[in-house]
């Protein structure tokens, strides 16, 4: 199991959804979100992070984010990024990333976003340490940046709370090439909401 705390955007996200049913294999995994907290080992305790993250968030009030723009990550997604809120985001990564998470941090490479759609090669593996652009499907990327550029993207809501989400080691384990194809069926689950500035 992992652990990963993330903003499910409050607003209609029907087209977002649409994409990512054709072009996102984590679609019936989880919701649209915006990763705050990228996946950690159970080993670190669940109630270890949750105190963590409750006393980060205690110094946080809501803020507004809007998202609009798009970008490809190293990794092959096409990402959904935020034209307004991402430095206000990054910091509060930097926060929550703070004391005994700190060895887990990597703020050179995040980047506030909603994924879309991931383009891999058919037969090729995933590798989320180690992304190839011989991997990369740039035709059917090309494809999807079209079809997305046709649609109302510009989302805005209030970041006011952040909900911690489990994740199963077999997603994790596609996402790092250890398992060939991605997991039918897995399932993440929210367990906990933490609010921003709750005392």
């Amino acid at each position: 199991m992992y652990y990963a705390l993330a903003s499910f955007p409050k607003v209609d996200t029907v087209l977002i959804d649409r994409i990512r049913r054709k072009y996102d294999p984590t679609v019936d995994l989880i919701e649209p979100h915006l990763t705050v907290v990228f996946p950690l080992p159970e080993s670190l305790g669940k109630w270890e992070l949750v105190r963590h993250f409750a006393g980060v968030l205690q110094e946080w009030r809501p803020f507004t984010v809007t998202a609009g723009q798009l970008a490809k990550s190293p990794d092959h997604w096409l990402l959904l990024t935020l034209r307004e809120g991402a430095a206000v985001v990054t910091q509060l990564y930097r926060d929550l990333y703070s004391g005994f998470l700190g060895e887990f941090a990597r703020p050179e490479i995040f980047q506030p976003h909603i994924g879309l759609g991931y383009f891999l090669k058919a037969g090729r593996t995933n590798d989320w340490d180690n992304p190839s652009e011989a991997d990369f499907d740039e035709d059917r990327y090309a494809q999807a940046l079209r079809e997305v550029k046709e649609l109302d993207l510009e989302l805005s809501w209030v970041i006011d709370c952040l909900d911690l989400v489990e994740l199963p080691d077999e997603v994790i384990a596609w996402a790092r090439g250890i398992l060939p194809s991605y997991p039918q069926g897995a399932r993440a689950m929210r367990t906990e909401r933490l609010e921003l500035g709750a005392a």
